[in-house]
């Protein structure tokens, strides 16, 4: 068996020492961080697309609801709100 690197495992106050096989590792020794790091980035690219997703879903549910609902005889989107600039931006 030869050891490859050699993983600390700190519990309780007593520390663990782990001999990892050459034959176990993955990648490239010394390239664990590396190797996180570009998978959490991956990662944060498709949570920001989820994101994005909800988030317009969420504005066309809206939209669609104030556009049907009715106060005083009249569409609530016929208020101020079908003439609010900032509704028509956040729809770009």
């Amino acid at each position: 068996m030869f050891i490859a690197g050699v993983c600390l495992q700190y519990i309780y106050g007593l520390c663990h020492v782990f001999q990892v096989p050459s034959g176990n590792v993955l990648g490239e020794l010394g390239q664990g961080y590396r190797y996180s790091i570009e998978t959490l980035n991956e990662g944060r690219i498709a949570i920001g697309a989820q994101m994005l997703g909800l988030a317009q879903g969420c504005f066309d549910r809206t939209l669609a609801y104030i556009k049907e609902r009715r106060q005083f005889g009249q569409p609530v989107f016929g208020f101020q709100v079908g003439r609010e600039p900032r509704l028509r931006q956040m729809s770009v």
